[in-house]
């Protein structure tokens, strides 16, 4: 048993040695001079490491919560085949559309029974808010990305479409006034040659 310690401590040490030798390694290659987005990118590392940890966080959670809905999908599916099971064994089917009326009846209850229960609400809600989640940590990160690269980010880009739709409805505004003015104008010029 000793033995296995030992083995277990020494790939420990070995381990952290190959840390502090990539962290060391890191270090000297930040001390070099850098430009370009790779030196924004750089001299935000320690930020990237944390969002990278929070898109993991999000991304375990958005899993774990998927597992859980399908865990209740399945086992519902699992009731209602032991239930048309038991009903089969108990009935005598005459033809196939017993068969048929059995599955669809054992089917429908156990799925109603799932979607009107307060679990799978829940559970349906929690999927649901774990990708709405993901979702913006993606787009932090995006966000983060572009403004280092000096482009323009999600928000400035729907800032410029709605400017756009603005000008769009004002000059299609314009061009009915003007063409309203010119039958206008046309109508009183052919009244006043008369």
């Amino acid at each position: 048993m000793t033995e296995i310690q030992n083995k277990d401590g020494y790939d420990s040490i070995i381990k952290s040695l190959k840390f502090k030798s990539l962290n060391e390694k890191w270090a000297e290659i930040m001390k070099l001079p850098q430009i370009g987005p790779i030196n924004a990118f750089s001299r935000e590392s320690h930020s990237y490491i944390n969002n990278l940890f929070l898109l993991n966080q999000t991304l375990v959670n958005l899993q774990l919560s998927i597992n859980e809905y399908w865990t209740r999908i399945i086992s519902t599916s699992v009731e209602a085949v032991n239930d048309v099971t038991v009903k089969t064994k108990s009935n005598s089917l005459k033809d196939n559309k017993d068969l048929q009326n059995v599955l669809i009846d054992a089917f429908e209850d156990a799925f109603n029974s799932l979607f009107t229960s307060g679990e799978f609400a829940k559970g349906y809600n929690k999927v649901s808010n774990d990708q709405l989640e993901f979702s913006k940590v993606i787009h932090k990160i995006m966000d983060k990305n572009l403004s280092i690269l000096n482009l323009p980010t999600r928000r400035e880009l729907d800032l410029i479409l709605k400017d756009l739709h603005e000008v769009k409805n004002e000059v299609r505004n314009i061009k009915r006034a003007m063409k309203s003015y010119n039958k206008h104008s046309m109508i009183s010029s052919t009244n006043t040659t008369n």
